[in-house]
């Protein structure tokens, strides 16, 4: 049986310097991501402030929970560890969020 160790000399260096580049902008687009839609979801948010009526209503509760889903994943992911609880936490902030929605609408809409 050979073991195969990692030797510097023998690696090539632009391809390991090109990996990682790859892999340091991925994780760079994602967190863009996240970014660009949490401003995105902020700067809807003051439209339809001033447009009251049951479909900006609507568009207002999915954009304002949409907003705060994504900045409390972000503290999440920042701040929780395990991977279990935060995958819990996601889910019951998921299912609160759905809750609050529909009592929002029911509330609103329906009276």
């Amino acid at each position: 049986m050979k073991f195969i160790l990692w030797n510097p000399v023998e690696t090539d260096f632009r391809n390991y310097a090109i990996v990682m580049i790859r892999r340091f902008y991925n994780a760079y687009d994602a967190q863009l991501g996240h970014w660009l839609l949490q401003r995105i979801t902020a700067a809807l948010l003051i439209p339809t402030i001033f447009l009251a009526n049951v479909s900006t209503l609507i568009l207002w509760n999915i954009l304002l929970f949409w907003h705060m889903h994504i900045g409390i994943e972000e503290i999440l992911i920042d701040y929780v560890h395990n991977e279990v609880i935060r995958t819990w936490f996601f889910v019951l902030f998921r299912i609160l969020i759905l809750l609050i929605i529909k009592y929002t609408f029911v509330l609103f809409v329906l009276t």
